[in-house]
Order: C-alpha cells, then structure tokens, then sequence
C-alpha cells in the first residue's frame, strides 16, 4: 500500500494571476505590467472572490551581483523616473534575487536622488531608530584608519545611506561595484 500525502498547502484556496497588460519601454531598458491575483476564497461578507491588481516593473539591464553597464546607467535613471512617477496606492516593494544588491543599490540612489530634489517629495516619512549605534562606528573607531579618512567617511552622503540601509538590512547594496554605482549615478544626475 503506498500513502500519497497531501501537498502542504491543499487546503489553501486556488489563486489566479492575470496579466492585464504588458508594456516594454526602451528609454528605461524595462518590462512595466498590470496583474491581478485572485484568491477564489470567498469573504465572509461577499460571495465575490477576493481580487488584488499592482503594477510590477522589471529593469532588465542589470544582471545578478553586478551592475548596469555604463551605458545603460541612463536607462536606470530613467527607470527609477519612470516607477517614481507611477500613482501607487499602496507600499512599494523592491526585490532582486537574494534582496540586498540591487535591491539596496535601487534604495540607496532613490533616496539620495530623492534628498537632492531630482524625484519628488516622499508622501511618507521614515523616522529612524533612537539611540542607532551606526554600522560603521566601528570603522571610524579603528585606530588603524586615518583620522583624515575617518572624517570623510562620517561626511560622505552615499556611505551614511548605505550605513541606514544595513543598519536596517545587513547587507544592503552588497558589492563595492553597487557603492560606485551609486556615486556615478547621483554624479551623473546632479551634473545635468
């Protein structure tokens, strides 16, 4: 007699993905599409299933653990416009494969664009942490490292917002590539 469990989820209910519509942009080198999920579950107050619509956007020109070649850096620029500009109605989710390369790259270059005026005012605000022991407080408490570069590190935009990301995510923006990427980019945009 040979026993065939049931899978771990079968008593979830059955969920449908739709695509509603799918458009390519060359300027920002991405994939911009409408979804609906719908969960056939019926809610205790409706006999309707329970349906949830977002917008995904895929920029693909940039491959896992690297970045964007320098001449799609523009590309990306006009990517984060393009997503920044895009009517939300609910929390943004950022995502790549392991969630803190290009995930925290992404972050870090829309805040600081965003702190330089480039993109628009947050409709939200981020309190962070009392009493936050930087990440980096050990770095700049390293008697092995200059005092001159000590100092530069505790002024430097890019290296405090990379030090939030991680104080929040470990991590975040992952290889030394992605932190010059993000110098480039905000360079690149401040300087036009």
């Amino acid at each position: 007699m040979t026993l065939h469990p049931e899978p771990a989820h079968s008593h979830l209910p059955p969920v449908t993905v739709t695509l509603l519509e799918s458009v390519s942009s060359d300027e920002a080198c991405c994939l911009k599409s409408q979804i609906r999920i719908t969960s056939q579950a019926l809610s205790s107050e409706s006999e309707t299933p329970t349906s949830v619509e977002f917008t995904h956007f895929f920029f693909h020109a940039w491959p896992d653990h690297g970045v964007p070649a320098e001449d799609h850096r523009a590309s990306l620029v006009s990517f984060i416009r393009l997503v920044d500009q895009h009517p939300g109605e609910g929390p943004m989710v950022v995502g790549c494969s392991a969630g803190v390369g290009r995930t925290g790259s992404y972050i870090a270059l829309c805040s600081l664009l965003r702190a330089h005026g480039a993109l628009s005012p947050a409709s939200y605000t981020i309190y962070p942490p009392e009493n936050r022991e930087p990440w980096l407080g050990p770095i700049t408490k390293d008697p092995d490292i200059p005092e001159q570069l000590k100092l530069m590190i505790q002024d430097d935009e890019v290296v405090q917002e990379i030090d939030s990301l991680r104080d929040q995510r470990p991590s975040m923006v992952q290889r030394s590539e992605q932190a010059l990427l993000v110098y480039q980019v905000l360079r690149d945009v401040l300087e036009s």
